[in-house]
């Protein structure tokens, strides 16, 4: 039931005092079985990070001013870090408000995570992702730019921290608004077309260079379409 991190074992105390006291049993990461290795990387949603998400909706709300609806996220580490993120890009107006959003809860202290580097980045396992081997996880060009969404820059900063598992996370809409007709607001937000794809290798703990593997990966995914 619990799994050791990489700073120790995570135990029935330390799940309850980081993660929460239960899991929702939505996930992340696992919407489509991994190219690479052909298996599910879950991330389960837990109480204390869908906690924290609304604790900054409400803050949010309190600034709104005009600000365009945004995902907001927040990943809880096995050591007790908390990291954040939203969906707009660094230093626009939505993303500088939801950091001021995160110091008004002045819970716990959030750990910022801002864009994926376009360079590429390394997954759990150490491979190290091209710039077009993420740009490829974008089907359409109306879908969203890989790495901007909340879930893989928190993913991508836990990463690069040796962040401890398991992780708890949740991610959700914010439209006080209601301009946004595809997901319900201050509810559990599924992964859009890109993190759908791009989630599963970075959350891959396979270290394989085998450009055979990835370009399989390529050619079509679980939904029977090619990307």
């Amino acid at each position: 039931m619990y799994n050791a991190g990489r700073n120790g074992l995570a135990t029935p105390s330390n799940m309850s005092r980081y993660h929460g006291s239960q899991f929702t049993g939505r996930t992340y990461g696992d919407d489509i079985l991994c190219p690479i290795c052909s298996q599910r990387h879950p991330v389960s949603e837990g109480s204390r990070a869908k906690m924290l998400c609304w604790r900054i909706a409400g803050e949010l709300g309190q600034a709104a001013n005009g600000l365009a609806p945004m995902m907001i996220g927040v990943l809880v580490a096995n050591n007790g870090n908390v990291y954040a993120a939203c969906s707009p890009a660094d230093s626009q107006p939505g993303q500088l408000a939801f950091v001021q959003a995160c110091q008004r809860v002045g819970m716990v202290p959030f750990i910022q995570c801002g864009n994926v580097p376009a360079r590429g980045v390394a997954t759990a396992g150490g491979r190290q992702m091209s710039p077009s081997e993420m740009a490829r996880c974008r089907p359409t060009q109306q879908d969203p730019i890989q790495g901007r969404c909340a879930a893989p820059k928190m993913i991508h900063i836990a990463l690069s921290q040796r962040a401890p598992r398991p992780w708890t996370m949740s991610e959700m809409l914010w439209d006080p608004a209601g301009q946004n007709a595809q997901y319900t607001p201050l509810w559990h937000a599924q992964s859009c077309n890109t993190c759908q794809r791009l989630l599963p290798r970075m959350l891959c703990k396979s270290n394989s260079e085998d450009v055979s593997l990835i370009t399989v990966g390529f050619m079509r995914d679980q939904f029977n379409n090619p990307y």
